[in-house]
């Protein structure tokens, strides 16, 4: 199986900034498969802002621990919620 995995984590500080960090892992495409990936992709997601089609299936997955209001974030967000202590837990 070919695998494209993409990562893109924005960690705001408290001042306003934000440090943004992008992680990707080929596993098989090449490098016209990728842009036609991309291509697909952001055709899909500029279909949506029209109106033209909404998405099949989101989820959004909180990792976030307890102390660091990962629950409430995810109340008020309508996110799914998964506490990082029960991973700690069962490694």
């Amino acid at each position: 199986m070919q695998k494209y995995v993409f990562i893109y984590e924005r960690e705001e500080n408290e001042d306003g900034s934000a440090k943004c960090r992008m992680h990707s892992e080929n596993d098989g495409f090449n490098q016209l498969e990728l842009l036609g990936i991309l291509e697909w992709k952001r055709d899909d997601v500029l279909r949506q802002l029209n109106g033209e089609i909404k998405p099949e299936n989101v989820t959004r997955h909180i990792v976030k621990s307890e102390q660091d209001g990962g629950a409430e974030w995810a109340r008020r967000n309508g996110a799914e919620w998964r506490s990082t202590e029960r991973k700690k837990e069962r490694e």
